[in-house]
């Protein structure tokens, strides 16, 4: 899945941002989830301000699994410190990256009224 999320082909990049969401669907173990997540954040923050459709790619996954139903938010509530760790590059990223960075941690921040 990382070589296809960093390919320049869009189709195969598609491919690389269904593989990820199917991947973090599919592995119930925080460990496993954990990879994932921890890769996608790495797409992010090595391809800011270099690979603008490697960044793109990687905030379409965490927007879909998001999007998946309650659960979306609830499951990247424990990676908060992975996905806050985004912040530091910030500065080199387009405006819609940094909409979508906002978004994803307004969602998975959750509420007060929200349980760890």
């Amino acid at each position: 899945a990382d070589g296809l999320l960093r390919s320049s082909d869009n189709a195969a990049c598609e491919l690389g941002v269904t593989l990820y969401e199917i991947l973090f669907e599919d592995f119930k173990d925080s460990m496993q989830r954990s990879d994932v997540v921890s890769s996608l954040v790495t797409h992010i923050c090595s391809g800011v301000g270099v690979k603008e459709a490697e960044v793109d790619a990687a905030m379409r996954v965490f927007s879909c699994i998001i999007d998946n139903g309650n659960d979306g938010p609830r499951a990247l509530r424990s990676f908060n410190p992975l996905l806050l760790g985004m912040l530091e590059f910030l500065h080199q990223m387009t405006t819609s990256q940094v909409r979508r960075l906002f978004l994803l941690l307004f969602a998975a921040g959750g509420d007060k009224n929200d349980e760890m």
